[in-house]
């Protein structure tokens, strides 16, 4: 009696679900502009410059123990070897709070912008529940279906950011871009915190 084998991803695939949950259009319609408006304003491009220098520094101590902690676990395992089982258990408590109040915002966000943004009639609550519902749908179902939406839905954001950027380089120019967002001055200037907050999520 022969099974099916279950669907399984492929690289591409992966990198785009990846890429999927680090969000770049919610990132810059949403949590940028939060961040330049009650963060640290010009500051912001700073921030997260160091944020990504600090998460490279953080892959780096990451792929040295991914060679040494090869069984299951995720990041609880690597807490573990690190500071033992009271700070993973703590840790794992912690993810676990924020990723569902992650799903939480993100829901109410997908309503707001929608009815506001977009201008949709009705409460935005309906179409957070139609957003959940799709994702209830898509999660039920083999992760392989999921993998190629969100390669469209990827791609089709990657395409509205270039298409963005373009324009104000073609009505800018080079003055869209200045040093003075890297000064410490600006980057610790306002509310630093909020911008942090934003560049490290």
């Amino acid at each position: 009696m022969s099974t099916a084998m279950p669907k399984r991803l492929t690289t591409a695939q992966i990198v785009f679900l990846v890429v999927a949950a680090a969000a770049p259009l919610v990132a810059m319609a949403g949590t940028v502009p939060l961040s330049i408006g009650v963060g640290n304003g010009v500051g912001v491009p700073g921030t997260y410059l160091l944020a990504t220098i600090t998460l490279l520094l953080f892959s780096v101590g990451y792929a040295a123990m991914a060679r040494i902690v090869t069984r299951g676990g995720g990041f609880y395992t690597y807490v573990a070897e690190g500071l033992g089982r009271p700070a993973a258990g703590a840790g794992a408590a912690f993810a676990l709070v924020a990723y569902n109040a992650l799903v939480a915002a993100l829901a109410g966000g997908l309503g707001y912008f929608i009815t506001v943004g977009v201008g949709a009639p009705g409460p935005w609550w309906i179409y957070s529940l139609i957003g959940i519902l799709i994702m209830t749908t898509l999660g039920a179902r083999s992760i392989d279906l999921s993998a190629k939406v969100l390669t469209v839905l990827i791609l089709a954001e990657i395409a509205v950011l270039s298409v963005f950027n373009i324009s104000v380089l073609i009505s800018m120019g080079w003055d869209a871009f200045t040093w003075s967002s890297f000064t410490p001055a600006e980057v610790f200037s306002g509310a630093p915190g909020v911008a942090f907050m934003f560049a490290f999520g």
